[in-house]
C-alpha cells in the first residue's frame, strides 16, 4: 500500500471480500445481489426473484454449507420474521449479526414437503476464489470462478490438472456473479487457456493505451472446447476473459447479457474503515471493443426463470451441459 491506497488494481463492483460492510449495504444492493454475511455471517449468496428470496449460491466452507443448505433453497422465514413483503437489505440485515451467535433460517426446497428449519452459527466468512471444480459427468469437468484473488491462477492450474486426469474433454467454465479481481491474476488465466501472442485486453490512461498479450502456452490444448457460463453479474475481469474467449473462438459463451462494468480502479481507504473504488483506466477487449455499459450478449441465452428457482433447477448448467455432449459426440466422430 501506498498514501492509502492499494497499488494492485481492483476490477469490478463488487468488493464485499475486501471491504465488507460498506458494499453490502450499497453497491451490491444496487445491482440485486446480496450476501448473507459481512464481518460474520452464514456463507449464502441471496438472490431476490419475483418477490422471493432464494439461495443462489452457497460458499463453501462456510457454516450454511455445514448445516446442509443447498442452491435454490427458499427463505420463508428468519427466526420468527416471514420474508414475505421484506426488502432485500431487511432479509440481509437479520441473516447478519455478531459471530458465535445462532440464527434459525426456515426454507422450502424443491422436492421436499414443507418447511424446515436450520439453526446456524453465524461466522466470519472467507470467500474462496473457485466455488467448485468437479467433473459433471465423464468428459464434461466443471470450473466455478468466483473471484480473480491472489493466487486464483494457481488454484486454477491445480484444478483443470485434475480434471484433465479425470479425462475432461470438454470444460464448462462457469463465470457467473464473478465481479473482477486483479489483473495479475487475469492474465495468468489467460494464459492457462489460450495460446501465446494473443491480445487479451487493452488498457488505456494517462499514459497511452496498451495491449496485453498471452504469453506461454497454454495448459489447456485447443481440442478442448470450452463453454462460458455468464449473467448479469459477471463484470470487469471476468467480462474481459469471456471476451478474450469468444473473440478468438476459443470459446462458446452460455447465459445472460453481463453486467457492463470494466475498469481498472484502485481501492482508497477511507476514515471510517471502508473503502472507495476509484477509476484510473479504462478497459477494452483484445481487439478494442469497450465493454463498459454495454457488456458481453451471450452466443446462446438462457434465462433462469422463476419455474427455474422454484424446481430447483440451473438451466444454464443444463443447457451448457447439453452443448458440451453435441461437443464431445462431434470429437469422437471426427478422422483420426
Amino acid at each position: 500500500r501506498r498514501d492509502g491506497a492499494y497499488t494492485i488494481f481492483y476490477m469490478g463492483i463488487n468488493l464485499g471480500a475486501f471491504i465488507g460492510n460498506f458494499v453490502c449495504g450499497t453497491l451490491a444492493a444496487v445491482y440485486g445481489w446480496h450476501y448473507g454475511f459481512a464481518a460474520a455471517g452464514v456463507g449464502m449468496v441471496i438472490l431476490p426473484k419475483d418477490g422471493r428470496f432464494y439461495v443462489w449460491q452457497v460458499i463453501p466452507g462456510t457454516p450454511a454449507e455445514r448445516q446442509g443448505v443447498r442452491q435454490f433453497d427458499r427463505i420463508v422465514r428468519v427466526g420468527t420474521v416471514a420474508t414475505g413483503g421484506l426488502t432485500s437489505e431487511q432479509v440481509v440485515s437479520m441473516i447478519r449479526g455478531p459471530s458465535g451467535t445462532p440464527v434459525a433460517v426456515t426454507f422450502e426446497r424443491s422436492g421436499r414437503r414443507g418447511t424446515f428449519t436450520v439453526t446456524i452459527t453465524r461466522a466470519p466468512i472467507v470467500v474462496p476464489s473457485i466455488f467448485a471444480g468437479r467433473m459433471l459427468e465423464p468428459g464434461i469437468g466443471y470450473l466455478h470462478l468466483y473471484e480473480f484473488q491472489n493466487g486464483v491462477s494457481r488454484e486454477t492450474r491445480v484444478v483443470l490438472q485434475r480434471l484433465l486426469a479425470q479425462g475432461m474433454r470438454v470444460l464448462i467454465l462457469d463465470l457467473r456473479s464473478n465481479s473482477g479481481g486483479f489483473l495479475h491474476e487475469l492474465r495468468a488465466v489467460l494464459n492457462l487457456l489460450l495460446p501465446p501472442g494473443l491480445p487479451v485486453y487493452q488498457e488505456a490512461s494517462s499514459q497511452g493505451t496498451q495491449v496485453v498479450r498471452t504469453t506461454r502456452v497454454p495448459l489447456l490444448r485447443s481440442q478442448v472446447p470450452v463453454l462460458v457460463l455468464v449473467d448479469e453479474s459477471t463484470a470487469s475481469a471476468a467480462e474481459l476473459l469471456a471476451a478474450a474467449m469468444a473473440e478468438h473462438q476459443r470459446g462458446t459463451v452460455v447465459g445472460m447479457k453481463t453486467a457492463g462494468a470494466v475498469e481498472g480502479s484502485i481501492l482508497v481507504e477511507l476514515s471510517d474503515g471502508s473503502a472507495m473504488s476509484v477509476t484510473i483506466q479504462r478497459m477494452s477487449t483484445g481487439k478494442g471493443r469497450r465493454l463498459e455499459g454495454t457488456g458481453i450478449l451471450p452466443d446462446v441465452t438462457v434465462e433462469l426463470s422463476t419455474e427455474d428457482f422454484l424446481q430447483g433447477r440451473d438451466a444454464q448448467v443444463a443447457r451448457a451441459t447439453q452443448i458440451a455432449r453435441q461437443r464431445i459426440g462431434r470429437t469422437a466422430s471426427a478422422p483420426a
